[in-house]
């Protein structure tokens, strides 16, 4: 399944109104929906940026629909199986790094910047990407 059958099928149908978060911890899943924005720390770490994508869309159209997107990394980065927490079975790394940084009270911003953390502490090279 190709990320424009994705887009096309789970996220343009989707009306106004509608909140969908999605969480893809697999390999080069960093813009696994097409979505238009995509989140970019700066340098420093601490401060963020929406980035507009040009997308092609051949026909699609776009989603009314508000949609977030945490991938388990970058597109050309592949995603780390871990030891899960206190289970006896494996988990994603990025899927880890998110149950042990969310909360009621978490911001979006914070949650990537401290899954990132999570994940450079314990030391895996993937980087978690957020995009809406």
């Amino acid at each position: 399944i190709t990320d424009d059958d994705l887009y096309a099928l789970v996220v343009a149908p989707l009306p106004a109104g509608v909140r969908l978060w999605v969480m893809m911890d697999c390999c080069h899943s960093g813009t696994a929906l097409d979505l238009p924005y995509k989140v970019d720390i700066q340098p420093n770490g601490n401060s963020l940026r929406l980035v507009k994508r040009d997308i092609k869309r051949g026909g699609v159209p776009e989603s009314k629909a508000e949609v977030v997107m945490i991938s388990g990394c970058k597109d050309s980065q592949t995603s780390a199986d871990v030891q899960a927490l206190a289970a006896q079975k494996s988990a994603g790394a990025m899927t880890t790094a998110f149950r042990s940084c969310v909360s009621r009270s978490i911001t979006c911003e914070d949650l990537l910047i401290k899954m990132r953390d999570y994940l450079r502490r314990h030391r895996y090279v993937q980087v978690p990407q957020m995009s809406s």
